[in-house]
């Protein structure tokens, strides 16, 4: 009776062990033709851009390999235990970072989803409500968001932004931020946006659209972004702080004509440093280029340093998409769309 039963154990967990084979590799199968799936429908959607009568940057679409995902943290916003920075690379078995193919779609946020926070994580903004999603009438046709501020609004000042202040815990929620710039990288950062006819132009006073702002915890985290986009005096224009320490002021490193009502695409070719002899950025503002800048792209740590950063050190950028503004001019929006970051 003993032999019979331990036989008849044996033989139940040699089927149970079969079966969990079938369902794993059904479950692999069943991923990858769903990332086969959405590499082949941004390629259509490639296709379908080139024949568009408005002029528009090349379009480029994933890897069909599915990506590794990065660990989200914990809710106490500790570091994750893996050593993958959620930057666009993986991590091979030395611990080593290992760059991605230049040209490969590191980060995408196409405007389809109704819901930005599982790409952005953060509706900085008096309400939720100040963000929209519209399916139509963006770049092409397709899809875009609206982020408003009105007088009054206060969330660290007048402002409606996406984006999370955190470097600590990879990309997308539930406590990543949307992208993460790294010492070393060079990174392409393109992005569609439309100023509303109603929008102050043409004010002397800051108003920001765009944000690579150095990320916490760090004790030089505040101050003004290391590079932003600003729209006033009827141009976009390119600004950096005016130190790469600590620095509440800013300075203008190139602008150009900007036009209300059009969409406009936007391009920024940085290489992240602290170090202005390192660190340069060149960005298109609809197929007008300014000079390859060298100057510092990035912020150093100051003490006592934040966790896993060193005094002197870079400290990583994340990217803010939005309207933050002098809380004197009046309240206002702007659009934007096909969000992408580049090797």
């Amino acid at each position: 009776m003993t032999l019979r039963r331990h036989t008849s154990l044996a033989l139940a967990a040699l089927a149970a062990g079969f079966l969990a084979l079938a369902v794993a590799g059904h479950e692999a199968t069943s991923a990858a033709a769903q990332t086969a799936s959405a590499s082949a429908a941004c390629k259509a959607k490639t296709s379908r851009a080139g024949k568009s009568a408005r002029p528009r940057r090349q379009r480029r679409c994933a890897s069909s390999t599915a990506p590794t995902r990065q660990p989200s943290g914990s809710p106490t916003g500790t570091s994750p235990t893996s050593s993958a920075t959620g930057s666009g690379g993986s991590t091979g078995g030395s611990g080593t970072q290992t760059p991605p193919p230049a040209g490969s779609l590191l980060r995408h946020d196409p405007a389809t989803s109704s819901d930005p926070m599982p790409l952005w994580n953060a509706v900085d903004a008096a309400s939720a409500s100040r963000h929209q999603q519209f399916s139509s009438g963006g770049p092409d046709g397709g899809a875009f968001r609206r982020m408003t501020v009105q007088d009054g609004d206060n969330s660290w000042g007048e402002r409606a932004e996406l984006g999370y202040n955190s470097r600590l815990n990879g990309l997308g929620a539930p406590w990543g931020t949307f992208f993460l710039y790294h010492e070393g990288q060079r990174r392409v950062t393109d992005f569609s946006m439309r100023l509303p006819s109603s929008f102050p132009i043409n004010t002397p006073k800051w108003q920001v659209v765009m944000q690579m702002k150095q990320s916490g915890p760090s004790a030089n985290s505040g101050g003004t972004p290391v590079l932003a986009l600003e729209a006033r005096e009827g141009r976009w224009v390119l600004t950096q702080s005016t130190s790469a320490g600590p620095s509440s002021n800013t300075h203008e490193l190139w602008s150009t004509p900007a036009t209300l009502g059009k969409w406009t695409d936007v391009s920024l070719d940085v290489t992240y440093s602290p170090n202005p002899s390192v660190g340069k950025v060149q960005i298109t503002v609809d197929g007008v280029s300014s000079p390859a800048i060298s100057t510092y792209t990035q912020k150093y740590e100051i003490a006592p340093a934040g966790q896993g950063l060193v005094a002197g050190g870079a400290i990583p950028s994340h990217l803010r998409m939005g309207i933050y503004h002098d809380s004197s001019l009046p309240g206002t929006s702007v659009d934007f769309s096909d969000v992408r970051v580049s090797a």
